[in-house]
Order: structure tokens, then C-alpha cells, then sequence
């Protein structure tokens, strides 16, 4: 089976190695940026099952950059989201994009019962070939 492809976007590098290192452990493949404008430069080069992604951010914040996907794709496209956010307010935002919510700090679980929910245990898509999974090197 495939690993299931991640774009973790956020600024804060504490934020990314944790939550890198939480989804890799579970299987899962993870490519990083550090905002928003990063992120959509990302997924034009590697497409991905879920974007996990910081309300705000210098540069490009996450709501933006929901924005400018949805300008740039098919709604098809687009892979579900999951905003988070270190405080509540975030909520409000987040469904007014259409975007699933957690609120940081989150504990591991809570992390990866709702990625598995919104892509599956690793990530397994209709289209897997039944082959390895994917690690970086």
C-alpha cells in the first residue's frame, strides 16, 4: 500500500517537526512548507491526499492560500484540508472554508484519528497499486 502524501503548512518549526514526526511514525509520507505561498508551489510539483494547514502565517495565511487553491483547481482537485489553529476562533474560519479544525495544541491521537478519517489508515486511496510504502529518504 501507498503512504498516504501530507502537506503540513505552518511556520512555526517546532510545529512541523512534531507533527512531521507524528504522521511519519503512522505511515504517512510528509512534505512541508512554511506558509502559504510555499505550500502552493509545493503541491504544483506533488500532488498530495490532505493538506494540514495553519490558520495564521507570515506571507500567505492558511485562509488565503484555501482561497487561491480554489481559484487554481477544481474543487475535485482539491484534497481535504484540516486547519489548525492555537486558539478557538479558528473554528469559525475554517467552516467558512469548508476545512475540518483542531485546536493546538492537539495530543497525538487526536492528530491521527482525524487524518485517518479524512484519508484513511495510511492514506490508502482507490487508486493504490498495492505496492511498498513510500519513505523519504
Amino acid at each position: 500500500m501507498k503512504a498516504g502524501r501530507i502537506l503540513l503548512v505552518d511556520d512555526e518549526y517546532d510545529i512541523q517537526e512534531i507533527v512531521a514526526e507524528i504522521l511519519e511514525d503512522a505511515g504517512f509520507r510528509v512534505i512541508v512548507a512554511k506558509n502559504g505561498r510555499e505550500a502552493l508551489e509545493r503541491l504544483e510539483e506533488d500532488p498530495v491526499d490532505l493538506i494540514v494547514l495553519d490558520i495564521m502565517m507570515p506571507i500567505m495565511s492558511g485562509p488565503e492560500m484555501v482561497r487561491e487553491l480554489r481559484k487554481r483547481h477544481d474543487a475535485r482537485r482539491i484534497p481535504p484540508i484540516l486547519m489548525i489553529s492555537a486558539g478557538t476562533e479558528g473554528r469559525a474560519i475554517a467552516r467558512e472554508l469548508g476545512c475540518n479544525f483542531l485546536v493546538k495544541p492537539f495530543d497525538v491521537d487526536e492528530i491521527l484519528e482525524e487524518t485517518r478519517r479524512l484519508i484513511g489508515p495510511s492514506g490508502a486511496t482507490s487508486g493504490d497499486d498495492g505496492g511498498e510504502v513510500e519513505k523519504d529518504a
